[in-house]
């Protein structure tokens, strides 16, 4: 999933002139950064990088710079835009759910013995 994304965000970048290289390393710290900021909330997603002991955050300013999260936030793809396909409303996030999927299947318990209670049935 982490390769998928690099490689269209770097793609989508190259098009628009943005050259900008991001790593592997860089896309996985800012997907952490991403889910922190849905669970630390703060006004704006900028404050983190500020100095001001009620929104600094050290984990996040040691991880990227403020700047390279903007890069990669401007950049973020997951297909190609010349390969959409135009009757799937779904097309640009198709190739990553597609890929979830199949890790989740992967490993997702499987049992082929399940149990139905006289309670389940009305």
């Amino acid at each position: 999933m982490i390769e998928l994304l690099v490689e269209q965000s770097n793609r989508y970048a190259a098009r628009k002139n943005r050259l900008g290289d991001i790593t592997t390393e860089e896309m996985k710290c800012f997907i952490v950064i991403f889910l922190l900021s849905g669970y630390v909330q703060i006004p704006r997603r900028k404050l983190y990088w500020e100095k001001s002991t009620d929104t600094y955050n050290e984990a996040v300013t040691s991880a990227l710079s403020r700047d390279r999260f903007d890069f990669i936030m401007s950049n973020l793809h997951c297909c190609d835009n010349d390969k959409l396909d135009t009757s799937n409303r779904f097309a640009k996030v198709c190739p990553l759910f597609d890929v979830l999927n199949k890790k989740y299947q992967e490993r997702a318990p499987h049992h082929e013995n399940h149990s139905v209670d006289e309670a389940m049935v009305s």
